[in-house]
């Protein structure tokens, strides 16, 4: 994936919003127009786009190369997804 030089109103952002280290939860954050098909791709055990902004699920995230988590995923819909 490229890394943008700046970001803009379209774009998709998520990002890991839990401390570094070890941590038996992660939080992850999403938002912009791909980051609900982005981020549900990871959580087979629910259907992110069921939910609506500004909301959470608490489900199991598999990260390639690392295995299952647990994560609280929210999701913020635009245009006010900060």
């Amino acid at each position: 994936m490229r890394r943008p030089e700046f970001m803009g109103a379209g774009d998709t952002i998520a990002a890991l919003s839990s401390a570094s280290g070890s941590s038996p939860i992660a939080i992850v954050r999403v938002s912009g127009p791909e980051a609900v098909g982005m981020a549900d791709s990871l959580c087979p055990t629910g259907n992110l786009f069921e939910l609506a902004g500004f909301q959470a699920r608490r489900m199991q995230v598999d990260i390639p190369g690392t295995g299952k988590l647990e994560a609280d995923v929210y999701v913020f819909r635009a245009p006010n997804s900060y």
